[in-house]
């Protein structure tokens, strides 16, 4: 006899969410092993597994041995694992000079050239041009569903990672970027009306590129075994996230995690157009490093900043060793602060080991002892792709259970409701 169905709801929904985020981490699992890692009961462990089944989100695989076991030990067991091409969710990474998208299965792992396509690129000034970024953007993803053959009811949502402050309505503030205004300055609208009709209802959520990095951290990246820890992007701006006693930290009005914006009160240093003070931003990300250059070596970018130190220029790895220093100096109060056991740095200056060693130098010998002792500075691994797998894993984290796991997956044709952005987590 089949067990019976959780009938609420919200709990069965959470249930189900730590069923599958065991089976996420470990690839496949048995009963035992999920009642384990989540704490649960293994009659409510059995249940949920048989909810996922009935959706269609969890496949039984074939007995097998129990690997973990001596020859002889115990016997067959039932493994479990998702079944990640159920949908999709499709992630947008707008930056400030060039954008990416890409999809993603319901394992939120970004599908392989052998697959679909990892992360179509263009450049342009999307700062200035938003017009023509958000058509770029939606070329690209009807590219992809054509192209791939992607049926549109499976897809759950789309997910865009914005280089500037997002308020809790997935709205961009008038001075986060100036000429995204009137109709630009809700993103995801102004997106869904460069789309076809199958997006009219389809969720689409909007949040600031660095809370969407620390939050691909805490899904796919160094941050997955720690409660606390800070996410610093360091590229054409500084901007951070947070993450304090497990749960990522958005703030009152989603600005949390704005570190770049930090004066430094020396009484030196540019000002910066955004905040109006000498702030770390205004010292250290790549246009300030390209200005001290720029009489010596002309108009170069970032990509050359970088090429020019790995050959030794002493000019770019001054610059460079300073911006670290700078950086490092701005993050010890935080972290004395908060207490974090890491610090994760991503973003294009992220690859200057010299960046990072002077960052890592400063933090260490100005944070106070005993969190310095504790306190590790480590380099993202998800290299240019933590904003994409950030916007996809915010979809996840929106779209309401129900919605996901009937219509988007199968179930009946249509999406209710309007898809517009919720404030918190889900219903």
């Amino acid at each position: 006899m089949s067990p019976q169905l959780p009938t609420n709801g919200g709990q069965a929904n959470r249930i189900s969410d730590s069923t599958r985020q065991v089976l996420r981490e470990t690839g496949r699992a048995s009963q035992a092993d999920v009642a384990r890692a989540t704490g649960l009961p293994r009659s409510t462990v059995r249940s949920s597994i048989y909810r996922l089944i009935h959706d269609g989100l969890l496949v039984k695989g074939e007995n097998g041995p129990d690997i973990r076991s001596p020859k002889g030990g115990r016997p067959p067991t039932t493994w479990y694992s998702l079944v990640p091409d159920a949908g999709y969710v499709i992630g947008v990474d707008i930056g400030h000079h060039e954008l990416h998208v890409g999809v993603a299965d319901l394992s939120q792992q970004i599908c392989t050239p052998e697959g679909l396509p990892e992360a179509p690129q263009a450049q342009g000034n999307t700062d200035a041009e938003p017009a023509e970024t958000l058509n770029m953007v939606a070329k690209s993803i009807k590219t992809l569903i054509r192209d791939h053959e992607l049926s549109p009811e499976k897809i759950v949502g789309i997910g865009l990672s914005i280089p500037a402050p997002v308020d809790p309505d997935g709205r961009i503030p008038q001075r986060g970027l100036p000429a995204w205004t009137a109709e630009f300055s809700d993103p995801a609208e102004a997106l869904r009306r460069r789309l076809p009709r199958w997006a009219d209802g389809l969720p689409m959520y909007a949040g600031n590129d660095s809370t969407l990095g620390m939050l691909a951290e805490i899904v796919h990246g160094a941050a997955r075994s720690t409660s606390d820890a800070i996410y610093l992007r360091i590229s054409q701006g500084i901007g951070g996230g947070l993450l304090v006693g497990g749960q990522l930290q958005r703030g009152a009005h989603s600005l949390a995690g704005e570190i770049g914006h930090v004066p430094i009160t020396d009484g030196a240093g540019p000002l910066c157009p955004r905040c109006g003070t000498s702030c770390i931003e205004a010292r250290a990300a790549t246009p300030a490093l390209l200005k001290i250059l720029e009489p010596t070596h002309g108009d170069i970018d970032g990509t050359q900043l970088l090429a020019l130190a790995r050959s030794g220029d002493a000019a770019a790895t001054a610059v460079l060793r300073l911006a670290g220093q700078t950086i490092g100096g701005g993050l010890a109060g935080l972290c004395d602060t908060l207490d974090p056991d890491l610090v994760i740095i991503g973003g294009q200056l992220a690859e200057s080991d010299v960046l990072l060693d002077a960052l890592r130098t400063t933090l260490i010998e100005q944070v106070f002892g005993p969190i310095a002792e504790r306190l590790t500075v480590t380099r993202s691994d998800l290299g240019t792709l933590d904003q994409l797998y950030g916007a996809i894993a915010l979809v996840l984290e929106r779209v309401p259970r129900e919605r996901r796991l009937v219509e988007a997956l199968g179930g009946p044709k249509g999406r209710s409701g309007s898809g517009k952005r919720s404030t918190g987590s889900d219903q």
